[in-house]
C-alpha cells in the first residue's frame, strides 16, 4: 500500500519533478544507499517510501568524475591542534579556490579534504585541472605572503598539496527535493582511486576511459599502473605529474604592511565561529578518501 500511494503521489505531480513516471523506478544495482530497507517491487526495483517528502527521481547519466584532494591535509590539522581555528580557515580559502578554478565540473559535494565533482564526458580534463591547480597554487602563495601569524597553521601552508583521480562511466542522479546526490558503481571506483601508489604527491591519476579523451601530449607523458581497488579488484591506471597541465604561477606582488593588517583582522574574524565552538574543524576526510600519512 505505501508503495503504491507513493507511486500515485508522483503521477499526481509529474510537472513539478519534469520526468515520466518510469523514471521514479530505480533499479536495485543502483539504488543509493539511503533507500536500503524501504519498500522493493518483485522484480528488483525499488521505491522511495512516503516519509520521503518528494519523490526520489533516478536520472541515468555518463558523466565525468573527478576528485580533487588536498594532501597532507589530516597531518596538517592533526599537527597543528592548538591552531586548528586559523588552519581550518586557511584550508576553506584553499578549497574555495579548487571550486572557482572549475568551469565545465559542477560541485557534487565537499568532502572534508576533498572537492568531488562531475561533467560532460567531453569536458576538456586537462584544461579544468591546470586552471584548478593554478587557483589553488595562487591562492596558497597569497595566504603565504599575507600571514602575520607565526602559529603552525600558518607557517605549514606550504607543505600543502593538490591531487585528482579521475574516471567517466555511468551514474544514478537521485534528486530528493532541491538535493542531488550521485551513486553507482563507477562513483565508487573514483573514490577508491584516492587510495593508491603513486610514487609523487601532485598528479592526475586516470582510468582507461579518461586517458583516452586527453591529447597525445599529455597522454605520452603518462606513467601506467596496475592498482587492486577495494572491492572491485585490479584496475589499470595512468598518472601524469600536475605540474604538466600547469604553466608558472607568478608570485603575488608585495602586499603593504596596511594590506596585510586588514587580511589578518578579516583571517581572525573568520576564526571567531571555531574559537566559539559553533564550528567544528573537520579533522578527517568524511567522503571515503584515504587519508594522508606521508612527511610534509
Amino acid at each position: 500500500w505505501r508503495m503504491w500511494s507513493s507511486l500515485a503521489r508522483c503521477a499526481r505531480r509529474p510537472w513539478a519533478l519534469g520526468v515520466r513516471l518510469a523514471d521514479v523506478v530505480e533499479p536495485r544495482s543502483l539504488r543509493s544507499p539511503a533507500l536500503d530497507g524501504r519498500a522493493s517491487l518483485a522484480g528488483g526495483a525499488g521505491v522511495a517510501s512516503d516519509d520521503v517528502a518528494d519523490c526520489v527521481v533516478v536520472d541515468i547519466q555518463r558523466r565525468l568524475l573527478v576528485i580533487a584532494d588536498i594532501g597532507g591535509y589530516t597531518r596538517y590539522m592533526l599537527a597543528t591542534r592548538i591552531s586548528l581555528a586559523h588552519a581550518q580557515v586557511a584550508v576553506t580559502g584553499l578549497l574555495e579556490a579548487v571550486i572557482d578554478g572549475a568551469s565545465k565540473l559542477e560541485l557534487a559535494k565537499l568532502e572534508g579534504d576533498a572537492a568531488f565533482f562531475h561533467g560532460p564526458v567531453d569536458a576538456d580534463l586537462a584544461v579544468e585541472v591546470g586552471d584548478i591547480q593554478r587557483r589553488f597554487v595562487a591562492k596558497k602563495q597569497q595566504l603565504i605572503a599575507e600571514r602575520m601569524c607565526s602559529c603552525a597553521g600558518c607557517t605549514q601552508l606550504e607543505y600543502l598539496t593538490l591531487k585528482f583521480v579521475a574516471h567517466s562511466g555511468e551514474v544514478a542522479v537521485h534528486r530528493v527535493k532541491q538535493h542531488q546526490e550521485l551513486s553507482g558503481v563507477d562513483v565508487i571506483l573514483v573514490h577508491r582511486l584516492l587510495k593508491n601508489s603513486v610514487p609523487i604527491k601532485e598528479y592526475l591519476l586516470m582510468t582507461d576511459p579518461v586517458i583516452a579523451s586527453l591529447a597525445q601530449e599529455h597522454t605520452q607523458n603518462a606513467t601506467t599502473l596496475e592498482e587492486d581497488l577495494d572491492g572491485i579488484g585490479a584496475t589499470a591506471v595512468h598518472y601524469i605529474g600536475a605540474d604538466a597541465f600547469v604553466d608558472v604561477v607568478k608570485p603575488p606582488p608585495p602586499v603593504s604592511g596596511v594590506a596585510r593588517l586588514w587580511r589578518k583582522l578579516g583571517h581572525e574574524l573568520r576564526s571567531v565561529p571555531y574559537y566559539l565552538g559553533l564550528k567544528k574543524p573537520a579533522l578527517t576526510l568524511d567522503g571515503g578518501g584515504a587519508s594522508d600519512t606521508s612527511p610534509p
